[in-house]
């Protein structure tokens, strides 16, 4: 059951009404946040009108919080990172409107601290909209009424402050006709008010339906409404794909634990970046020593090492993680390891029939010959048994 002012709030501002590029791009930045992190985490964003205006009610696009710290079941957007989100929508001519966040990977509801978060945000960053609402007036301070019955009026005296009304009986129905003093009667006057409001939206990375709610002010009260809340999407343009990388690389940025990961991708392959280039190097000497005399076995070592060193390099970096697909850097350190390794198998690949040889000679077992011709001599620990073995008279 509503009171008045909760039925004006759901009658004059539900559905909430959201472009599908803000709704869709609000679905993405709630999927791919997790996808990058490998895991299931929250993020927020703010929920955009097109115009700085306080009755432009529409969200037309979604803006992820400036330095945020986020975990599984929380997010948190520090005080700098909000006013650099205000800053971003007032030089870009656009209102904050709505707070929106994901839930990773459980369900679109509101929680206690949602409603604590809303609540804070209404009183900031509120929407007006000029409305009437039925005033019962027989809570005004002053009220007096009183049943007048003789042989001139039938009717109310209504005495409300200082000004005297008269309702007759015709306003009545025939229920009221027989009213006495001892029932309750409420008079109800529409009154001008201003509605201060504001959005709230919840998804996840599922993308199942998201959660929505209403924040108000009830004179100094900030109230939430959520029974009777819906959205209504209104069609508009696509997320292009190129898009989406920009989106990617804001949500890295901007996303504490994500810009972190990047950072120390970034500090430890530099540091590995030269003496990973001197093995490289070393390699590819290697292969012309062996290739020019076959019987000196300490290049073919060397040849083998590299391959295992730069293998493991490789599989330490994780390179098939999403945030290598996004952060050009982190791309281009990729693009260099793998280069180099191709090159080193390219060039070590006729060595193959010496060195199927060199371990016939040696009567060298199957794990070695199998480890080594399925390139997981290093991934097995069988490198310094092997060279033992080569060098056996």
């Amino acid at each position: 059951m509503y009171t008045p002012l909760e039925q004006k709030v759901v009658d004059e501002l539900s559905p909430i009404k959201i472009t599908s590029y803000a709704f869709d791009k609000a679905n993405y930045i709630s999927k791919r946040i997790c996808e990058l992190a490998e895991r299931p985490l929250e993020i927020g964003f703010f929920l955009l009108s097109d115009s700085l205006s306080s009755t432009d009610d529409v969200i037309q696009d979604v803006y992820i919080g400036d330095d945020q710290k986020v975990r599984h079941l929380h997010c948190d957007i520090t005080p700098e990172g909000m006013m650099k989100s205000l800053k971003y929508s007032r030089q870009n001519k656009k209102r904050i409107i709505g707070w929106g966040h994901s839930h990773a990977n459980i369900g679109t509801f509101y929680s206690g601290e949602d409603d604590m978060t809303i609540q804070n945000l209404v009183r900031t960053w509120n929407l007006e909209k000029d409305t009437k609402i039925g005033v019962d007036y027989t809570k005004k301070e002053g009220y007096n009424i009183e049943y007048i019955a003789n042989e001139k009026v039938h009717g109310l005296s209504l005495t409300i402050g200082n000004e005297e009304y008269f309702l007759t009986s015709s306003i009545f129905d025939d229920h009221n006709k027989n009213y006495n003093q001892s029932q309750k009667f409420r008079i109800l006057k529409d009154e001008p008010i201003t509605l201060k409001y504001f959005y709230g939206m919840t998804f996840n990375a599922a993308n199942e339906t998201p959660h929505s709610v209403i924040a108000y002010i009830d004179n100094t009260i900030t109230r939430k409404i959520e029974q009777g809340v819906t959205y209504g999407i209104i069609p508009s343009k696509e997320i292009k794909e190129e898009e989406k990388l920009g989106i990617d690389r804001e949500i890295i940025s901007k996303v504490e634990i994500l810009n972190k990961a990047v950072s120390n991708y970034k500090e430890s392959i530099l540091s590995k970046m030269k003496e990973l280039k001197e093995n490289y190097q070393r390699g590819l000497d290697s292969i012309d020593l062996f290739a020019s005399d076959n019987n000196e076995l300490k290049p073919l070592f060397q040849v083998i090492k590299t391959l295992g060193y730069t293998k493991n390099i490789i599989n330490s970096y994780h390179f098939d993680s999403p945030i290598f697909s996004v952060d050009e850097s982190l791309q281009e350190y990729k693009s260099t390891f793998y280069s180099w390794w191709h090159e080193l198998t390219e060039k070590a690949s006729p060595l193959v029939p010496l060195l199927e040889n060199r371990l016939a000679e040696k009567k060298v077992g199957k794990k070695f010959h199998d480890a080594i011709f399925n390139k997981k001599l290093w991934e097995e620990n069988l490198l310094s048994e092997l060279i033992n073995v080569l060098t056996q008279r």
